[in-house]
């Protein structure tokens, strides 16, 4: 019994990080876009001056006073935008996941929206061995591809 419980508050768990977090197999990587905006002639490899000049306008964005040096005040400035930029992009993954859970449009998560088809979709994204539950190894295997896609 208590093995039951844990695997179904396991697969509730798995199934809001899927829906709220598992980007779509052929999105890109955070790496991946990096590497493209600096690759500034397209070519497919980085060359010394590509990478120089990207660190160079990465600077000039942070000095914000262009006295070619960066103080605290504007490194801390730069954290807290990237800070901002984060909350903002979790937020909006966090409202759409509550929107596709949240069936009747009462905005909040009853247990039925919890079963059905969400432990469905958890289990077809999961198993992958097809044995009707979720080893460890294959949760390893899923927190392994988010972690993959949020390079």
């Amino acid at each position: 019994m208590k093995t039951s419980v844990k695997l179904i508050a396991l697969g509730v768990t798995a199934a809001f990080v899927g829906t709220a977090t598992m980007a779509p197999v052929l999105a890109k990587s955070k790496m991946e876009t990096r590497f493209e905006k600096v690759d500034s002639n397209g070519d497919g490899f980085l060359d010394a001056a590509e990478i120089q000049a990207s660190r160079d306008a990465k600077f000039a964005e942070i000095d914000t006073n262009d006295d070619g040096a960066l103080d605290e005040a504007e490194m801390t400035a730069h954290r807290e935008k990237r800070e901002a930029k984060r909350k903002d992009r979790a937020e909006k993954r966090r409202a759409k996941m509550m929107a596709k859970a949240d069936t009747n449009g009462d905005g909040l998560l009853q247990k039925e929206e919890m079963t059905g088809k969400v432990v469905e979709r958890m289990m077809e994204r999961l198993d992958k061995d097809g044995d009707g539950r979720i080893s460890k190894d294959e949760m390893k295997a899923m927190r392994g591809k988010f972690r993959k896609h949020e390079e």
